[in-house]
């Protein structure tokens, strides 16, 4: 069974929601970032809702509340997989960029930060540049 699907099983059964470090610890994941990214693709996918609830960010198996969009869901899926065909397994490396940048965006979110975007480093989106004169 893959991290995706022991994840997707554990949320099932807490619908109360799980953090990031709780998933990793009760299933034995080797870092807490396997969770964070497992569970930021199935949000993109529509299967997963992650919002903060006392300072962290918890994760909700959607279909507790309803089925997710299927259009959006299979756009996602699609957009995933094409992901997954360029990038190879950078993703489980956590020196990869989208992995640090994940870090600082939690951070900042558990810090009461309002985050207005975030890039896409996956598909090497560049961010706004801006001069003063």
């Amino acid at each position: 069974m893959t991290h995706r699907e022991r994840i997707i099983d554990y949320l099932k059964t807490h619908p109360e929601g799980a953090d990031d470090d709780q998933i990793a610890f009760d299933l034995g994941l080797k870092s807490r970032q396997q969770s964070n990214s497992r569970c930021r693709q199935l949000e993109a996918e529509g299967f997963v809702k992650r919002k903060a609830v006392n300072n962290k960010i918890r994760n909700f198996w959607v279909e507790t509340y309803g089925n997710p969009p299927l259009a959006a869901s299979i756009q996602s899926i699609q957009k995933q997989k094409h992901k997954a065909i360029i990038s190879e397994n950078r993703y489980e490396n956590w020196f990869w960029e989208g992995n640090v940048q994940s870090q600082v965006i939690n951070y900042l979110v558990s810090q009461q930060y309002k985050i207005l975007s975030v890039a896409d480093t996956a598909s090497h989106q560049q961010g706004v540049v801006s001069s003063s004169k």
